[in-house]
């Protein structure tokens, strides 16, 4: 078997366990993403990058999804800029995050940043969507072109190896099945497990007329509802 093992797999000099190699490439592709966000966005610069493989660690993720999706305040990003010609008027630059307090009026929002409040087109922003992560521009590709060899050049080809780890080599159709199938796979299932509580929630505001999905479901349940085709009876 272990004859086996040397001949199949390139050996790895530092331990002799040939994943342990693909195992180090991840965990570096994982730490330059790491050192990237918190070169270019200082509210992270003091974050650790050490890993916490305890089972509590699990429990913090939870609180701090609870924490996020607990703050009422939207934020959103300025896609063009404004100047400000008015003392009641918040002026800003493209891709600026402005905290936004106001959306009563449909075509003028009020919004601070940098200490200063005022009005502003609401078509000049695009909403954030922060309901389980917080926004940073260091992560924004199109604030970051950096980011994006990062994420597509090293951290996805060293995933790509992960999951082709051990597994046969189908040809499907002419081509060679692509780890992302099994990835959509799993999603699915995921998706599949709670649809079922998701759906009897939605028929209940429907049928008693309740304009109440936000307050119904989580915002993660919110967010499987659109990813998911509607169902032909609720629609």
């Amino acid at each position: 078997m272990h004859r086996h093992m040397a001949l199949s797999w390139p050996h790895d000099t530092l331990t002799g366990d040939p994943p342990s190699e693909i195992l180090a490439d991840l965990r570096e592709a994982i730490q330059q993403l790491g050192r990237h966000f918190q070169s270019v966005d200082p509210e992270l610069s003091g974050v650790s990058l050490l890993p916490d493989y305890s089972m509590e660690s699990h429990a913090r993720d939870h609180d701090a999804f609870v924490s996020v999706s607990s703050k009422r305040q939207r934020r959103a990003k300025a896609l063009l800029d404004f100047e400000r010609h008015d003392d009641d008027e918040l002026g800003f630059r493209k891709n600026d995050v402005i905290t936004v307090l106001s959306q009563r009026d449909e075509h003028c929002w009020v919004g601070e940043l940098n200490g200063l409040r005022g009005w502003f087109p609401a078509k000049f922003v695009e909403l954030l969507d922060e309901r389980s992560k917080m926004y940073s521009s260091a992560g924004d590709d199109s604030v970051t072109e950096a980011v994006t060899h990062l994420v597509r050049g090293s951290l996805c080809a060293t995933l790509k190896q992960v999951l082709e780890h051990g597994m046969r080599r189908p040809i499907i159709l002419g081509g060679v099945c692509h780890p992302w199938l099994f990835i959509e796979e799993v999603a699915h299932k995921e998706v599949e497990r709670d649809y079922n509580s998701v759906y009897s929630r939605l028929v209940l505001c429907k049928t008693y007329r309740l304009d109440e999905d936000g307050k119904v479901l989580s915002p993660e349940e919110v967010r499987t509802c659109h990813c998911r085709p509607s169902s032909p009876e609720y629609l």
